[in-house]
C-alpha cells in the first residue's frame, strides 16, 4: 500500500499535465479564474486558443505563462507562435530574442529564429541561428536541412551540401532531408545523383507532391524522346493531384508541352500558372512565347508587358534593398516598403516598415503608412509568417467543434467563425464546422457566404437542424416561403419540440390561403409548448382571424395582449380585429382606445396610423382622419386600403382633388395586385409557361422584389432560351441593382434560382 501510495504521488504531475492537455477550453478557462498563478493552465489555455484561430487572448495566454515561468522554453515558443501567427512578425522575433538572450543555448530557439529570419528572406542570419541549433542538437535533422536550406537561398552550395548529407545522415526517412540534398546536387548539375535522392523521396512520400514535383523536374531538363517525356509528366501529374494550387508545377507542366510543341496545351498549363500565382514573372514570359505561336498577338504582347512590369518590380525590390542596407539609407526603406505594398507583399513591407519606424521613430510619413497597412491588410499579416507551436498534438476535431460552440454562445461571432475555419483547415467535410461558420457569418449579416457554408452542412448532414433554421430564415428574406418551408419541415421532423422551428414553419406558410391548415397547426404547436410567447400567441390569433374563426381569434388576441400588456404589437391586433370583426360602440371604444395606447409608443407605425384614420372616419373627424391617413400612406404607400380611406377623408373635408387622386392610387395598387395575384396562380398551375414567368418577373421588378423578379426572368429563359426582352431586361435590372447596390446576394440568389413561385 505504501508502494502504490508512493507512485500515486510520483504520478500526480504527469496526471495533471495530460489533464490540462485533454481539458475542453471551458474548463481552462474556469481553472485559471481558481488558480492564477500556474503557468501550465494558461500553457494550455493558449495552445486551445491558438488552435481555434483565437489570435489575441492567445498571445496573452502565453505571455502569462510565461512571465509565471521565465524559463519555460514551450511557453515562450507558443508566445512567439502565436504572436507570428494572429500578429506581427516583429514581436515574435522580438519574444524569442529576449528569451535566447537569457537562454542562449535553447536548440529550439535557435531554431525558430532561424525559420523566422529565412521566411523574411534574411538568409545569413537565418543559417547562423540555423548553424547553433545544429550545434547545440547534432541529432537533430530538422536543423541540419534549414541550415542547408538557408545556405541555398544564399548560393553557398559548398555550405549547403555537407549540411543536408548530415540531415539525411540523421533522419534517413524524412523525404524533405531526400529533396534537399537533391535540390542541392541539381544546382551542383549533378544529375544522376539528384534523381536519386529524389526517387528516395518519392518511395519515402509517395502522397506528398513535392517528391514528385522534384523528380518530374529533373527527368525533364533532359527528356527528349516521347517516352522520356513522359515520364516526366506522370511524376508532374502526381504532384498536381496532391497540389493544384502550386504555380510551379502548372509553369513545369507547360515547358514539358512545349517540348513537343503542344502549344495550345502548353497554354492551358500557363494559363493555370498565372491564375494560382499571378506574381510569376518567367509564367508571363512562357505564355507571351507560346502566344507568338499560336499567332495570338494581342496576347503576346499583353504578358511581354506584365513580364516587364514584374521584373522591373524584382530589379527595383534589389536595388532598394541593396541601397537601404548600404548606410542605412531610411529613404530607400520608405521606398522599398511601398513598392512591396503595391505588390501585394504586405508582409515584407511591414517589416520593412517596422524597421524604418524603429530607426525613425519620428517618421509620420513611415509611422502612418504602416498603421494603414495593419488596419487594411491584418489577415494577410497574420499569414505573412508560419510557425509550429511547441507542442505538435492538436485537439480532436470533436473537442475543437466543442470549443468553437463557446465562443459562439458568448456571441462573439467573428471570433467564432475564424475557430470553425480552422477546424476546416483540418477537416474539409465536416457538416458541423461548415454550419458553424454559416451561422457565425449569418449572425454577421453576411448572408451570401452563409447560405454557402449552410448548404454545404446540409449536403454533408441533413439532419443539422440549426443549419436547415437558418437557411429557411434567408429563403423567407429572400422572399421564397416554399423553399424556407421544405427546410422547415425537416428541421421539425429532427426536433420536433423546438417552438421556435414549428412557429418559423407557420411564418413560412400563413400568408397563402392553401396552406392554411398547416401554418395554423404550426403554430398551434408552437404555442403549446411555449405558451408564455405572445408573439406565438398573436401569430395564431391572426391566422385564426383570417380563416373566419373569429370567437378563437379574439380570445388568443386577448391572451397575447395579457401576455405582454405594453407591447404595440399586441395593441395593435386587437385594436384592428375589433375595428373588423365586433362593430360595437364598446369594442370600437376599446380599440380607439389600445389604438392611442400603442400611437403614445410608437408614433411611426404604419397600421396603428391607418387604424386610427378609420377610428376618425367613424367619427366623423375628416380632417383628423387626413392626418392619420396621411401619414400611414407616407410610411407604407403600397398599402392599396390606406389610398381608398385617405380618399373617403379628403371628401369629408372637401378636397376633392386629393381624394380622386387617392381614390386613382388606390385602384392603380388595386389592379396591380389582383393582376399579380392572378399569374401566380397561372405559374403554379402552368409552371413551364415561359410567357408566365416573363409577366411574374416583372410585376416582381415593379413592386420591388428584386430577387424573385430575377428568378423569374430565369425561370423563362430556362423554358425559351431565344427570348430576346426577357434577356435585355434581366440584363437590365441586374446591372442596375449592381450599381446601386441592390442587387441580391450571389449565393442566396444561386440557390433559389430554380424554386417554384409561391403564392403571397
Amino acid at each position: 500500500m505504501l508502494t502504490a501510495g508512493a507512485v500515486w504521488l510520483w504520478t500526480a504531475p504527469q496526471r495533471q499535465e495530460k489533464a490540462l492537455k485533454q481539458a475542453s477550453l471551458r474548463d481552462l478557462l474556469r481553472m485559471a479564474g481558481r488558480d492564477p498563478d500556474n503557468p501550465r493552465i494558461f500553457y494550455y489555455e493558449g495552445m486551445r486558443l491558438s488552435q481555434l484561430q483565437q489570435g489575441g487572448p492567445a498571445v496573452a495566454a502565453f505571455a502569462r505563462a510565461a512571465a509565471l515561468d521565465s524559463d519555460d522554453e514551450a511557453s515562450w515558443l507558443g508566445w512567439a507562435a502565436a504572436a507570428a501567427t494572429f500578429q506581427d512578425a516583429q514581436q515574435a522575433f522580438g519574444i524569442l530574442t529576449t528569451y535566447v538572450q537569457k537562454h542562449p543555448q535553447s536548440a529550439r530557439a535557435h531554431f525558430v529564429l532561424s525559420q523566422i529570419y529565412q521566411q523574411k528572406k534574411a538568409y545569413a542570419r537565418a543559417y547562423e541561428e540555423a548553424a547553433k541549433a545544429a550545434k547545440l542538437r547534432p541529432e537533430d535533422a530538422d536543423a541540419w536541412r534549414l541550415m542547408g536550406t538557408a545556405a541555398m537561398s544564399r548560393a553557398r552550395l559548398q555550405d549547403a551540401e555537407p549540411a543536408m548529407r548530415r540531415a539525411v545522415l540523421q533522419g534517413p526517412s524524412d523525404w524533405q532531408n531526400q529533396i534537399g540534398l537533391g535540390n542541392v546536387l541539381m544546382e551542383s548539375k549533378r544529375l544522376p545523383e539528384a534523381e536519386a535522392c529524389f526517387r528516395a523521396g518519392t518511395r519515402l512520400a509517395p502522397g506528398q507532391a513535392l517528391p514528385h514535383l522534384a523528380l518530374g523536374s529533373a527527368l525533364l531538363t533532359h527528356a527528349n524522346t516521347p517516352s522520356e517525356l513522359e515520364a516526366a509528366r506522370r511524376e508532374l501529374l502526381d504532384a498536381q493531384r496532391t497540389d493544384p494550387d502550386n504555380p510551379s508545377l502548372w509553369l513545369i507542366l507547360a515547358q514539358s508541352y512545349t517540348k513537343e510543341q503542344r502549344w495550345v496545351d502548353a497554354r492551358r498549363m500557363l494559363e493555370r500558372a498565372i491564375e494560382t500565382g499571378p506574381g510569376v514573372a518567367d509564367a508571363h514570359f512562357e505564355l507571351a512565347r507560346v502566344c507568338r505561336r499560336l499567332g495570338d498577338k494581342e496576347g503576346a504582347e499583353r504578358e511581354t508587358r506584365r513580364h516587364h512590369e514584374l521584373t522591373d518590380h524584382s530589379e527595383a525590390e534589389l536595388e532598394l534593398g541593396v541601397k537601404a542596407r548600404a548606410g542605412n539609407d531610411l529613404g530607400a526603406r520608405l521606398k522599398l516598403a511601398r513598392l512591396l505594398s503595391e505588390h501585394g507583399e504586405y508582409g515584407r513591407a511591414a517589416d520593412i516598415y517596422t524597421s524604418l519606424v524603429a530607426r525613425d521613430p519620428h517618421n509620420g510619413i513611415a509611422v502612418q503608412e504602416l498603421g494603414d497597412l495593419q488596419r487594411l491588410h491584418s489577415d494577410a499579416l497574420r499569414r505573412s509568417l508560419v510557425m509550429a507551436l511547441p507542442d505538435q498534438a492538436t485537439a480532436p476535431v470533436r473537442d475543437l467543434l466543442r470549443d468553437a460552440d463557446l465562443i459562439f454562445e458568448h456571441k462573439r461571432y467573428a471570433e467564432a467563425e475564424h475557430a470553425y475555419r480552422g477546424i476546416l483547415a483540418r477537416d474539409p467535410e465536416s457538416a458541423l464546422a461548415n454550419q458553424g461558420v454559416g451561422l457565425a457569418l449569418d449572425a454577421q449579416q453576411n448572408t451570401d457566404d452563409a447560405f454557402r457554408y449552410l448548404n454545404r452542412a446540409i449536403a454533408r448532414n441533413p439532419h443539422l437542424d440549426r443549419a436547415r433554421f437558418a437557411v429557411a430564415r434567408l429563403y423567407e428574406a429572400a422572399g421564397f416561403p416554399g423553399e424556407a418551408a421544405g427546410h422547415l419541415r425537416a428541421a421539425v421532423r429532427d426536433v420536433p419540440n423546438s417552438a421556435e422551428y414549428w412557429h418559423e414553419l407557420g411564418q413560412s406558410r400563413h400568408e397563402i390561403q392553401r396552406f392554411y391548415t398547416e401554418a395554423e397547426a404550426a403554430f398551434r404547436r408552437a404555442v403549446a409548448l411555449a405558451p408564455e410567447r405572445s408573439d406565438y400567441v398573436l401569430d395564431l390569433a391572426t391566422l385564426l382571424a383570417n380563416s373566419n374563426k373569429t370567437v378563437e381569434a379574439e380570445q388568443n388576441f386577448r391572451h397575447g395582449l395579457a401576455l405582454a400588456p405594453d407591447d404595440v404589437r399586441a395593441q395593435y391586433l386587437l385594436a384592428h380585429f375589433l375595428l373588423d370583426h365586433t362593430p360595437t360602440l364598446q369594442s370600437q371604444e376599446t380599440a380607439a382606445q389600445l389604438l392611442n395606447r400603442a400611437h403614445a409608443k410608437d408614433a411611426n407605425h404604419a397600421g396603428v396610423l391607418y387604424d386610427l384614420g378609420r377610428v376618425a372616419l367613424q367619427r366623423n373627424q375628416g380632417k383628423q382622419a387626413v392626418e392619420y391617413l396621411e401619414q400611414a400612406a407616407e410610411r407604407a404607400p403600397l398599402v392599396a386600403t390606406t389610398w381608398y380611406q385617405l380618399g373617403r377623408a379628403y371628401q369629408r373635408t372637401g378636397a376633392v382633388q386629393r381624394s380622386t387622386e387617392a381614390l386613382k392610387q388606390f385602384r392603380i395598387l388595386r389592379d396591380f395586385y389582383t393582376d399579380l395575384f392572378n399569374t401566380e396562380e397561372q405559374a403554379v398551375q402552368s409552371p413551364n409557361v415561359a410567357g408566365i414567368r416573363l409577366n411574374l418577373a416583372r410585376l416582381y421588378a415593379r413592386e420591388g422584389e428584386y430577387a424573385k423578379a430575377i428568378n423569374q426572368y430565369q425561370r423563362c429563359l430556362t423554358f425559351d432560351a431565344g427570348n430576346k426582352p426577357a434577356r435585355q431586361e434581366v440584363t437590365r435590372l441586374m446591372a442596375d441593382l449592381k450599381a446601386t447596390g441592390r442587387l441580391p446576394a450571389p449565393s442566396v440568389f444561386n440557390g433559389i434560382v430554380y424554386a417554384s413561385v409561391k403564392m403571397r
